[in-house]
């Protein structure tokens, strides 16, 4: 007995500072989500506003991508030369262009079964001679230790929400050429993140004769052309697009850790009120053992006073 309680009492001391570990990363993880629900929201926001607008132009565009439409093979080439978001820089060595599965997930660990299940819809999904891309380090190692298929590129998901545009448009800026480009990315709901998604984005076939101007009272006003007007928001989409899933991704990975670091403080403060009522059943123990002690020595001195030899 005297052995089991210096061990309870160091389980409690480690449990405790392990507790306070714990509670920063929830803090941190709070944090995150509150600073990724505006910016959510505006993703969703322009993404919506620049679907609205090309379909005024180019409404051919949209007809194969309505809102949840999803698909498991590739698609035929669609864009022309013209890139997204040339004002962006261009990332990777240049190579041919390649129909490309482009999956987002979790940069660091402690995010439950997200990049799991995102890395069995990736194998799942793949097209032969289809590239694929992760952002996510953490995604990539999972990918690579359950299915051997190590991704073709690794880009880090950026630490902050407020740099998810600037990969976004690395990220268009590049994959614009390619022939076919398809998504996989985790979205955030209220409890936490969703099944993955896939979905096919952008780029479309961009047929100069889709691209008509709107008309009537409430037409909006232009001064490109209607065809450059429609490749310009064409580009915007697939920025868009890829812009959405990022922040998706990000407010998700951080739902997934809030959640993970609130059952894991849970289950801590469940063991340490365990732990606690053991080493108060033991402590109470050794003090009725030391009471006996006592009782038991003095009554000897009390029969050996009485009965002296």
């Amino acid at each position: 007995m005297s052995d089991k309680l210096p061990h309870i009492r160091g389980r409690i001391a480690a449990l405790r500072s392990f507790h306070e570990i714990v509670r920063a990363l929830q803090s941190l993880a709070a944090a995150q989500s509150r600073a990724a629900a505006p910016a959510l929201e505006a993703a969703r926001a322009h993404l919506a506003a620049t679907r609205q607008a090309l379909a005024a132009f180019a409404p051919g565009l949209l007809a194969d991508l309505a809102p949840g439409a999803a698909e498991d093979a590739p698609q035929a080439p669609a864009f022309g030369p013209q890139s997204a978001r040339a004002d962006a820089p261009e990332t990777g060595p240049a190579a041919a262009p390649r129909a490309t599965l482009l999956v987002m997930g979790s940069e660091h660990g402690f995010v439950g079964a997200m990049n799991a299940r995102l890395a069995a819809r990736a194998v799942r999904a793949l097209a032969p001679g289809e590239a694929l891309e992760v952002v996510g380090a953490r995604l990539a190692r999972t990918l690579a230790q359950e299915s051997g298929r190590a991704p073709d590129a690794v880009l880090p998901m950026p630490a902050r929400i407020a740099s998810a545009p600037e990969l976004a448009a690395r990220l268009a800026a590049r994959l614009a050429r390619a022939p076919s480009l398809r998504l996989i990315h985790a979205p955030c709901g209220r409890g936490g993140p969703q099944a993955p998604v896939l979905t096919r984005q952008a780029p479309h076939r961009l047929d100069p004769a889709a691209a008509r101007p709107p008309s009537g009272l409430d037409a909006p006003l232009a001064q490109l052309a209607p065809d450059a007007l429609a490749a310009g928001l064409a580009d915007e989409l697939l920025f868009s697009r890829i812009a959405a899933a990022l922040v998706e991704t990000m407010a998700a990975e951080n739902a997934a850790r809030l959640e993970v670091m609130r059952a894991a403080d849970r289950n801590i403060r469940e063991k340490l009120a365990e732990l606690t009522r053991q080493s108060l059943i033991l402590r109470q123990d050794e003090i009725t053992e030391e009471m006996m002690d006592v009782l038991t020595g003095a009554e000897a001195l009390r029969q050996a006073e009485e009965d002296p030899l």
